[in-house]
């Protein structure tokens, strides 16, 4: 599974660019999950610790068409459940949805 790349340390953005750079020549289906791991981590969604969120990738598998996903469906839920929770003044509760979309609004 793709996820054993990451195994010993913590997935973070900056590990899978990492990853994406050292393997510079594979356009395999590590890479499309390296992609789509860093688009989705750096543009919509992390988790509150910097980690990287993964959950999204356990519905795809190695025949996926990538551009056959509905991604603005899963970009606006994801936008609409990352605001639960959140506190737009509180010091202790971040907010850790698509702060790219927040930039430009």
């Amino acid at each position: 599974m793709w996820t054993h790349l990451y195994k010993g340390c913590p997935m973070t953005t900056s590990r899978i660019i990492e990853i994406i750079v050292r393997n510079q020549d594979d356009d395999g289906v590590f890479f499309k999950y390296d992609f789509l791991a860093l688009l989705m981590n750096t543009m919509v969604e992390i988790n509150k610790d910097g980690t990287c969120k993964t959950d999204f990738l356990e519905c795809l598998d190695e025949d996926i068409v990538v551009e056959n996903v509905n991604w603005c469906k899963f970009i606006c839920d994801t936008i609409k459940n990352s605001k639960d929770g959140w506190q737009r003044d509180s010091m202790s509760i971040y907010f850790n949805g698509a702060l790219t979309i927040l930039m430009v609004s």
